[in-house]
């Protein structure tokens, strides 16, 4: 776990899509985010312990298209990975299965960053940077985004949709190559400057709130943000198969509590010791 201190930042961006608008000061007492993604090879160790069995079945691009295949899952997500690779093709609820067994066999209290927090710690003290990175072409040597490597492969389309149909508005592939065509080992890249690994790229990563809405009414504080009616949680971070339009630290998404994608796993947070 990284020791993240406390501070106030601006939450959003002024310039990016419309559920980041308009940015939020938001104060953040000091916690605690794990360094890296939780691994293949630490879920499978919770399988093994309490035999919590995820749905079956994972989306991924077909054709372009996001699709349901019913014989992927988090031990087949659709791409060769090892234990030290980052779980996906697991839910929200999922996460919440192996935080439970995790604070019962540890004794701790681990839990799922707030999206606030989440931000907090991938800005690491620079709250005006929207990525780790300088310039487009760097990308590569700290996050494992759609690169060049994608762009080349055969199956490109099977994977990400087909790169040469995005119109120009749309998502670009970085000029870039970051060695991986899916997701990469934990901590393959640079940290961020609070020792932070693959907080852009990888894979996205769930976090406590319930689904994207605008920061207008938001909390100034770094709570998570629960509605009674909760059908979606959010998504941070953005993932291998992400281009430089959404591959930002402000960028944010959403899932079904109960929905898998080959490109969305977790971290964990602690509240500060």
């Amino acid at each position: 776990m990284v020791d993240i201190p406390s501070g106030t930042f601006a939450l959003g961006s002024a310039d990016g899509e419309p559920d980041e608008r308009p940015p939020r000061t938001i104060t953040v007492n000091a916690f605690q985010i794990a360094a890296r993604e939780v691994t293949v090879g630490e879920f499978r160790r919770f399988v093994d312990a309490t035999g919590h069995t995820p749905a079956p079945g994972c989306n991924r691009y077909i054709d372009g298209k996001l699709t349901a295949v019913s014989d992927l899952s988090w031990r087949n997500p659709g791409f060769p990975q090892g234990d030290s690779f980052p779980v996906a093709c697991v839910g929200w609820n999922d996460a919440q299965a192996y935080i439970a067994w995790l604070n019962t066999t540890t004794g701790k209290r681990f839990r799922l960053p707030t999206e606030a927090e989440w931000e907090y710690a991938a800005k690491a003290g620079n709250s005006s940077s929207d990525r780790p990175w300088t310039d487009a072409v760097n990308a590569c040597a700290a996050a494992n985004v759609m690169d060049r490597t994608a762009a080349a492969a055969s199956d490109s389309k099977m994977i990400f949709g087909d790169p040469t149909k995005y119109l120009s508005t749309d998502e670009q592939v970085f000029p870039c190559s970051d060695g991986y065509l899916y997701a990469a080992p934990v901590g393959s890249f640079a940290a961020n400057a609070w020792g932070v690994y693959d907080i852009i790229g990888n894979v996205w990563e769930f976090v406590q709130d319930c689904g994207a809405t605008s920061y207008g009414e938001r909390p100034a504080d770094a709570g998570a943000v629960e509605t009674r009616d909760c059908e979606r949680r959010g998504i941070r971070g953005s993932g291998w198969n992400i281009g430089p339009k959404f591959a930002r630290i402000a960028n944010r998404s959403t899932m079904a509590p109960d929905g898998r994608n080959w490109g969305i796993g977790f971290r964990l947070a602690h509240d500060a010791p």
